[in-house]
């Protein structure tokens, strides 16, 4: 018996089991998403849309799960527009939104994350425009490439 593991605050694993569970229902989410997308039955926004959806449906449980667990309903709500003035709640000075898990400024967490993919997708894009284009222009004079 490992006695690392007895000595954990139960918080801790609890707090690791939640982030794994709401990942492995995300990519659930998502494979049924593209999926959709994929046939034409959704467009993009109306997955965005979903996603927070659900994101806001899950804080539900969030908040009910930290209240449960210590964490303090603060008088404050998130400034993210996605997040619907979501409650605010605070342990040992940590501030966190329920819904899109930032600090409540609409510029962190879940929004950050999606800006993050974003970019990565746009720098991804270039990246293969750019080889596409050298690809294709091999062996033209560069002026016949206007």
């Amino acid at each position: 018996i490992d006695e690392t593991k007895h000595n954990e605050d139960p918080e801790d694993i609890n707090t690791e089991l939640s982030i794994v569970v709401r990942d492995e229902i995300s990519k659930t989410d998502e494979i049924k998403q593209f999926m959709k997308w994929f046939r034409g039955e959704i467009s993009e926004a109306e997955i965005e849309e979903e996603r927070w959806n659900t994101l806001r449906m899950e804080g539900r449980l969030v908040l009910t799960r930290r209240l449960l667990s210590g964490w303090n309903l603060t008088n404050e709500n998130c400034l993210g527009e996605r997040c619907e003035s979501a409650p605010i709640i605070e342990k040992t000075g940590k501030k966190e939104c329920v819904v899109c898990a930032g600090t409540g400024t609409g510029k962190d967490g879940v929004y950050l994350a999606i800006l993050e993919a974003k970019m990565e997708a746009c720098r991804s894009i270039e990246q293969q425009c750019s080889v596409d284009i050298a690809e294709d222009s091999e062996g033209m004079e560069p002026s016949s490439l206007h």
